[in-house]
């Protein structure tokens, strides 16, 4: 402990704007190491999160379901699209991950309906080191609303977004999230400047537009044809997927080495090796002593 607080105290000395002249500078070979260590098929051309400011719209802090169970919600919803008028445009957008033989495939799809009448679909895939939320409404949604905005209209036309991810509402509400930031913000500046609503439309609820959708973005996700641009690259959050599988796969193959090294008391438990805080020791001292002199049939649980 003292070892430990001594050097904490003498980074404290170097830290702040004297620091820089006492940091070793990373060696050129050691610069191109790394370079070459994050170039390659998963990082090029991927697109890194910019720093944006907060985005903040009406009902940007009100949850979506209103805390209304989802087969409420969904009757309530079909009572009010039904009776929706002519002029009134709806956009409905799904996503889709699925695996076969052939490999991993994810896309999205779109529906979009006046009044209660379908006008114009759209599918597509989208890379595959990405995620169905990434497909869902981030890209889906995205491509819903820019062919809903190329459909005639009049100045008294509204147009909503019937999304039934209440994280994906959060998103196109108020702040972007780093995975497919590039589609949440497009669709912020869409959304301020056509004035589109957003609705909660709950899933696999008998919505007769979200099952369309759902169609449509199985289909999408199947024909392995993406546009080029953004949708062609991958994700953050399919790049993280990857990184995480990396991680456990390295972590296991040590402690499959590892693991038989150990005294034959330790192996009896026939325990896993997990960086993360187990759930025990969040109990109080007093409940972990008995549950460890139960496991252990000490004391009062001796056999």
């Amino acid at each position: 402990m003292r070892n430990a607080l001594a050097t904490l105290r003498g980074r404290s000395v170097v830290s702040g704007t004297n620091a820089a002249k006492y940091r070793r500078r990373p060696s050129t070979r050691h610069h191109e190491r790394y370079e070459t260590a994050i170039s390659g098929p998963v990082a090029t051309g991927s697109t890194t999160p910019d720093p944006i400011p907060p985005h903040y719209t009406p009902g940007c802090r009100t949850d979506p379901t209103q805390g209304i169970d989802k087969e409420t919600a969904a009757a309530s919803f079909n009572d009010w699209w039904n009776a929706l008028p002519p002029n009134t445009v709806t956009i409905f957008s799904d996503g889709s991950e699925s695996y076969d033989d052939a490999g991993k495939h994810v896309g999205y799809g779109y529906a979009i309906y006046q009044g209660q009448a379908l006008v114009a679909t759209g599918k597509g895939a989208i890379n595959t080191l990405s995620h169905v939320f990434d497909a869902e409404e981030a890209i889906g949604a995205l491509k819903g609303l820019q062919k809903a905005l190329m459909l005639p209209s009049n100045a008294d036309t509204q147009r909503w977004l019937c999304i039934d991810s209440t994280s994906v509402i959060w998103c196109k509400r108020a702040n972007a999230s780093d995975t497919s930031q590039w589609a949440f913000l497009e669709s912020h500046r869409l959304i301020d400047r056509h004035a589109v609503n957003i609705r909660w439309s709950p899933g696999h609820q008998g919505i007769t537009a979200n099952e369309a959708a759902d169609s449509l973005a199985d289909a999408g996700a199947k024909s392995d044809i993406v546009d080029p641009g953004p949708t062609a690259q991958p994700t953050i959050s399919g790049i993280g997927s990857i990184a995480r599988s990396l991680a456990h796969n390295v972590t296991s193959g040590w402690w499959r080495k590892n693991e038989p090294t150990l005294s034959g008391g330790y192996r009896k438990w026939q325990l896993d090796y997990a960086l993360k805080e187990p759930m025990e020791l969040k109990l109080s001292r007093p409940t972990l002593h008995r549950l460890l002199a139960l496991r252990s049939r000490h004391g009062d649980f001796e056999a």
